[in-house]
């Protein structure tokens, strides 16, 4: 039961953000499966739901419906897993913005010998952009330039990834080597949304190395290629190479802190290849049993989605307290930062993000949350500048 209820809490965040909250479902049990069903409900008032700048402003309440089902076969050392979740968006203001979302995954880990385990994984994922955001940030709706287009961007993704681990969790040495396919096809929009499709190929090994206690000291190397469908020139080729620590306190402290370097080479040179510091931090701190602060730093380059621009550089910290008042109500309070530069472009952006709400533990079966956000994304380009809040009411039920 507990593990089903840490998959669960892995599964739903944002909705559950902290395991000890979430519900604790009946499994449907058979001679060799378990099976899971949750059904996910939300509804959210959005003062500026296109993010347009002040005067623009598109209040619209937004109402999801997402059921969903974990099949598991196996136990903690060797399993396989089903996941599937289709998500409705019912847009009230205009329906043009109805979405319908889905993610279908199969993923699974064997162990072949005491020291060497191997684990993989497949997917598809439809999604959409929302009208207002990514490359049709600042597009109008209800008149003015330049124009949205009459419905949102949709994209089928297909991955696949693989992973081999070798030597034991107390070993004092460790090596895992992976490797991962994406191919991204956006289905609609084609004039605008042709360029951002891709095919990219990763590959990574890290050697974990044990200093005391549960603290490893990490090496890794990560390389990515992206090749465009388009044609284009944005084709290139991702170097990262990281040196940190990671570490497991029981009931206390878990997390990592690593640093490094990043290269982007573009195929095309009139592209001016990239490199920049590269840092990842997380960690979750819990100073007394009910409470828990979970913190975050990271520095990292990704693809742009946005014509004229090379790659995106993004710098973003965050924060997230959380304390357990009862065993069913647990308050909660985040802020974050980030700060996107658009490399071979003139803009850049800062976005801020403020939220509390609480969670309740309804029934065993039934989780709900209230909460409230404010976003401020202030870019160097003004027709870009928004301000957003966001009221929302979740709901997470299983058997």
């Amino acid at each position: 039961m507990r593990k089903i209820s840490l998959l669960l809490a892995a599964t739903m965040a944002p909705v559950i953000a902290n395991a000890a909250l979430a519900p604790e479902p009946a499994v449907i049990r058979t001679d060799l499966h378990d099976i899971v069903p949750t059904l996910n409900l939300g509804v959210a008032q959005d003062s500026n739901f296109y993010g347009e700048p002040a005067g623009g402003e598109n209040e619209t309440l937004i109402l999801t419906v997402s059921p969903g089902v974990l099949v598991r076969v196996g136990d903690d050392e060797e399993f396989g897993e089903l996941k599937a979740q289709v998500t409705g968006g019912f847009v009230t203001d205009n329906s043009d913005d109805n979405f319908l979302d889905y993610t279908f995954g199969l993923n699974g880990r064997s162990m072949l010998k005491a020291n060497l385990a191997m684990s993989g994984g497949m997917g598809i994922r439809q999604g959409h952009d929302p009208r207002g955001s990514g490359n049709t940030r600042g597009c109008r709706v209800d008149g003015g330039l330049p124009v949205c287009d009459a419905e949102p961007d949709t994209y089928r993704e297909t991955a696949a990834n693989g992973a081999m681990a070798l030597g034991q969790s107390g070993s004092r040495g460790r090596l895992v080597l992976s490797g991962d396919l994406t191919r991204r096809n956006y289905t609609n929009n084609e004039l605008r949304t042709d360029f951002l499709d891709y095919d990219k190929t990763g590959i990574g090994a890290k050697f974990l190395w044990k200093v005391g206690g549960r603290t490893d000291a990490t090496a890794e190397v990560n390389l990515s290629r992206y090749d465009y469908t388009a044609g284009n020139s944005a084709d290139n080729t991702g170097l990262e190479y990281l040196l940190g620590v990671e570490w497991d306190v029981s009931g206390k402290t878990t997390g990592y802190a690593k640093a490094g370097m990043q290269e982007k080479n573009f195929k095309d040179a009139v592209r001016e290849d990239l490199s920049d510091p590269s840092y990842k931090v997380g960690v979750k701190w819990s100073p007394s049993e009910r409470n828990l602060l979970d913190l975050s730093l990271a520095q990292s380059y990704s693809e742009s989605d946005v014509p004229g621009a090379d790659a995106k550089k993004t710098e973003t910290v965050s924060a997230r307290f959380s304390h357990l008042l009862t065993e069913r109500v647990e308050p909660w309070v985040s802020v974050s930062q980030a700060t996107t530069t658009y490399e071979g472009a003139t803009r850049e952006d800062e976005a801020s993000d403020l939220g509390f709400g609480v969670d309740y533990k309804f029934r065993r079966w039934a989780l709900f949350g209230l909460s409230y956000r404010t976003h401020e994304d202030d870019s160097t380009d003004n027709t870009l500048d928004y301000d957003r809040d966001v009221i929302a009411l979740n709901a997470v039920l299983t058997l």
